[in-house]
Formats: C-alpha cells, structure tokens, sequence
C-alpha cells in the first residue's frame, strides 16, 4: 500500500471520435480505480468526490466551436445521474477549483484515507475528444465501489492452540480467473473484514511460522468464517474448519 501513498492515478479513454459523440467507458477505463479498492486504500465509508474540470471558454467564437451551456448541461446531467443513483455512497460532485482547460471535462474521482489524498481520473475529454456517457460512468461507478454491506469477516486460527493469527496474509481470487478481488491483514484478534459480496472464492492464507494453504471458501456477510492453520512444526490438522448446518453449501477444497 504504501507504494499507493499519494499517488494520483489516472485512466483514460483512447477512443478518438467527433466531439458532439459521446464515450461510453470500458472496463479499462476504472482499472486503477479497481486496484485501489483491492489493496484496501478505497474502503466503503470514505468520503468520496467527483470533481470535474469543465472548460469555461465563451463558445461559440472565431477559433471554438460548439456551445458554453453544452459544458454546463452535461455537468447537470453527471449531477442528477449522481443524485438518482449513488444514494448509498458519501458522494458529492463539485467543480474543480483550478483554472480549466481549453475544450475540458476531466472527471476525477477524489478521497483520503488514513490521511492520505488519493485521485482517480475517470474520464478525460481532452483525450478522447468525446463527451462521456454519464449514465454508464455512473452505473461503472455503483458496480465497482465497495458498499458497507459488501464484506465479508474472516478470523484465522492456529488448528492446535485455537489461538488467533495476527498478521496473517489473505488474498482472496475469483474462482474462474484467478484475479485478485482482494487482500488482506489479519489483526490483533485473528480477524480481517474484506470488501467483497457474498459468494466462492479462492482464498490463500499465508502467516509466519504456518503452512501456506489455498481453498475454495464460501464467504457471508452473515457470519465470520473460521480458518485454521497448520503449524509448521509438523502437526497435521485440517486446514480450513467452518461450522456448516444441514443443507448448507461444501467447502471444496483445491487440489
């Protein structure tokens, strides 16, 4: 994380079209987004902004084309998309403060946490020369950003003492591609709550003085599951232990 540590981040649309068009954004469009809420530094409860950068210029004139109140009604319109939709987020939109651009409408998703800033640029009209499609950045936008509900508990424990881990490793993949959803550091007590909605996936725990294990878990928002490790001063036991009622879904575990 600390490699993330005041960096501003950015991502851009290479579509180049004409400009009265507008940009529907990619999943590459909110890469960096998604690696900021993977390393943990983008919680859930943070405070976020979206701060735009929209040219001011009088249009039209001799040397720019097109309309003032275009900037001013597709700022409107990101504000009611926000408004309508993002409800369940500390969001607010608002106009950069700095001089604008010639011919801009830059989007950046702006935070702090645990006192650092952090930026996102999602959206660069100067680059793509097109106006973006606000109700699919919104929409982007509420499909990738973690929700308070969308976590998951787990508590790590040594399989022989019943003691907890602290500082154990979890790195949770999607089960099909491999790619990481999220990562995570065991505290004190053995416990770390991870930003991800219910379902299967495969985790790896790894901790000092342990086996490094990997499993197919199902993870709840309900419940905290309970994983035990092995020590490796040569005990055996069972890697991942979780108390299952009749009817509930197996854990199978990786080969």
């Amino acid at each position: 994380v600390g490699g993330w540590v005041g960096a501003q981040l950015s991502v851009q649309n290479n579509s180049v079209n004409a400009e009265s068009s507008s940009a529907v954004p990619t999943s590459k469009l909110f890469e960096k987004l998604l690696r900021c809420i993977t390393l943990g530094v983008l919680p859930a409860h943070v405070h976020l902004s979206l701060e735009v950068e929209l040219c001011t210029c009088k249009r039209p004139s001799v040397t720019l084309r097109g309309s003032t109140l275009s900037y001013l009604d597709k700022f409107n319109e990101l504000d009611k998309e926000v408004k309508r939709h993002m409800g369940d987020w500390d969001i607010a939109i608002k106009r950069c403060s700095t001089k604008p651009r010639i011919g801009a409408f830059e989007i950046t998703l702006v935070w702090s946490h645990n006192t650092f800033s952090y930026k996102v640029l999602l959206y660069s009209k100067l680059t793509s020369r097109l106006w973006p499609n606000t109700q699919t950045l919104v929409a982007n936008l509420c499909d990738i950003l973690p929700r308070q509900n969308d976590c998951v508990s787990v508590k790590v424990l040594n399989d022989v003492t019943n003691l907890p881990i602290a500082d154990a490793h979890i790195v949770i993949q999607h089960p099909d591609t491999s790619s990481v959803v999220y990562s995570a550091i065991t505290d004190t007590e053995g416990t770390a709550t991870i930003l991800a909605k219910e379902g299967m996936y495969a985790v790896i725990v790894s901790a000092e003085a342990h086996t490094t294990e990997e499993a197919l878990l199902t993870l709840s928002s309900q419940e905290q599951v309970p994983i035990r490790m092995t020590s490796t001063n040569g005990e055996n036991s069972d890697l991942f232990s979780h108390s299952f009622d009749e009817g509930d879904e197996a854990l199978h575990v990786m080969a």
